[in-house]
């Protein structure tokens, strides 16, 4: 389980930028007036920009590793003794590669997202309003979903301790997650 929660993790930041970067690039060549620049554009910032949030967050995973693993050391007598090596073993190198290429992924698609409604239109007016709704959309599911799943762990407890397994809930709560959106839209337009 704590492995399709890393790739979640890892995948949800990379979606989260992928959703943004390219389509602030979008809407900066829009102002150009051509679909195809927009696209051609934007298809390379969405190659460059998995490759360096792939290596990006294999390179943190790989930190991180390191650094549990020397903490370990300093707190296993024998180990540090013995004096070995703080090199990767197979399930740190195989979680270091699935977390790059999870938010690799993340960044990929996210960032297909906004650049796809230009493929349709020929105006880039109407490109560039279909891609703000888009990621509009997206980021309102997306927050929605996430919070949703990630906050309702098998129902809440009642007074007595009890299970209550029904979603209802957190529905409320959802809901202010998914009111964030505007205010947080408020704040940007400043």
């Amino acid at each position: 389980m704590p492995r399709i929660i890393n790739f979640l993790a890892d995948f949800t930041l990379g979606f989260a930028d992928g959703l943004t970067v390219p389509f602030a690039l979008t809407a900066g060549l829009s102002s150009l007036g051509q679909t195809k620049t927009v696209i051609y554009a934007g298809m390379a910032e969405i190659c460059a920009g998995s490759i360096s949030m792939g290596i990006g967050g294999y390179l943190a995973t790989r930190g991180e590793n390191v650094a549990a693993r020397r903490e370990q050391e300093a707190a296993d007598s024998d180990a540090a003794a013995s004096g070995t090596a703080i090199d990767g073993d197979d399930d740190d190198n195989e979680a270091t590669i699935v977390s790059g290429l999870s938010v690799s992924l993340g960044y990929l698609l996210g960032g297909i997202l906004p650049l796809f409604p230009y493929f349709f239109v020929s105006h880039v007016g109407d490109g560039l309003f279909w891609s703000f709704l888009v990621c509009v959309v997206a980021l309102f599911t997306f927050g929605f979903t996430k919070d949703f799943l990630l906050n309702n762990k098998g129902g809440s407890k009642d007074a007595d301790g009890e299970g209550n397994h029904s979603s209802w809930p957190r529905i409320p709560s959802s809901y202010y997650a998914l009111a964030k959106g505007p205010r947080i839209l408020a704040l940007l337009a400043r």
